[in-house]
Formats: structure tokens, sequence, C-alpha cells
């Protein structure tokens, strides 16, 4: 099962919307236009990676502020324990 989740950031995000996926070990980002909804930047990591967490973190923060960036981190472990 996966999980979803969608985070309407506005301004403060590239596109405005940033969807979060989690389908087993992968681990899904898209940056999505706020008006289009088309996705305008995605990116993936796997959990089993050594480097998942930051590969996440700097992603993220390409994408938005470091605050919107630790909410969406501390959504994924949640979910999944990254390292």
């Amino acid at each position: 099962m996966a999980a979803k989740k969608r985070f309407k950031i506005g301004e403060s995000a590239m596109g405005g919307i940033i969807d979060v996926e989690i389908y087993g070990k992968l681990i899904k980002i898209e940056a999505k236009d706020w008006t289009t909804k088309k996705v305008v930047s995605s990116g993936s990591a796997m959990t089993d990676e050594d480097n998942c967490t930051m590969k996440v973190e700097n992603y993220l923060c390409e994408l938005t502020t470091l605050y919107y960036a630790c909410k969406i981190i501390d959504w994924i472990k949640t979910k999944y324990d990254i390292s």
C-alpha cells in the first residue's frame, strides 16, 4: 500500500504544490504547478540507499524553503524509517 500526501505550499515552493508518494522502498517527489497541476520537477530515492535522507533533503531544498523541506521530511519519517 502506498502513502501519499500533497503539500500546498504556494509561493514558497517551485510550482506551489509538492506531492510525495511512498511505494515500498521508493520515495517519489513531484513539484506541480498550482494552476495546471502539471509536473514541473520530479525526483526519487530508494529508502535502502546509504544517503537517502540527504538525497531527499537536498532535493526538497531545491524545491522549497528549509522550513517546508523539514515538514515534508518529518511526514516521510512517520511513514518510513529513512536513514
